[in-house]
């Protein structure tokens, strides 16, 4: 297989991130994003433009709508691109990656202190990478390109109980109460 070939292969084993339903969710009617997307992706454009139609989950009308629950898990949402790490913690794990030998069981300890329940580190699978960028207009379509070959995965835990009810904005809200906690450690580390 020749080198092009080989790269073209791998690029059809990975997932485009435009295909993704979050991503589909973000399509606005008359966008140059939903044009090329639904140019691309026939088939999906009239079950994606019903399902547009439908109430969003934070807003009055839904089915299960709660004006206070639903209003704390939006703010959550819409707070993550706004996160920045807090420059004491910065400060304090710099030191300690610079003086420490293990590189590795450093940023699992900072990973732990933020608050993740576990952590590791791995090879990086690039069939695990998206292809391209999709879910938000302003980097629409860009080729996904990594050139690191390892990855520090970690969990957060989201509430049991809270979990058990979904569809309903308990559930909701823990979702993204956790993506917020995730987001903040991943922007630390």
């Amino acid at each position: 297989m020749t080198r092009s070939a080989d790269n073209e292969h791998r690029l059809h084993d990975r997932i485009d991130e435009r295909d993704i339903m979050f991503s589909r969710a973000e399509r606005k009617r008359g966008t140059a994003p939903y044009g090329d997307f639904y140019t691309r992706r026939p088939e999906l454009k009239e079950r994606d433009d019903r399902i547009r139609q439908l109430t969003p989950l934070f807003q009055s009308g839904g089915k299960f709508y709660d004006p206070k629950i639903t209003s704390r898990a939006g703010k959550y949402f819409d707070s993550i691109d706004d996160l920045t790490p807090e420059a004491n913690v910065l400060q304090k794990w710099e030191s300690n990656f610079c003086t420490e030998k293990d590189h590795t069981e450093t940023i699992k300890r900072l990973a732990i202190e933020l608050g993740a329940v576990a952590v590791g580190c791995c090879e990086l699978n690039e069939k695990y990478i998206y292809t391209h960028k999709g879910r938000f207009d302003r980097d629409y379509g860009r080729i996904v390109s990594l050139t690191h070959c390892n990855a520090i995965v970690f969990l957060v835990e989201m509430d049991f109980d809270r979990m058990q009810h979904a569809p309903h904005a308990k559930t909701l809200y823990e979702s993204a109460r956790q993506y917020h906690h995730a987001a903040r450690i991943a922007k630390s580390m």
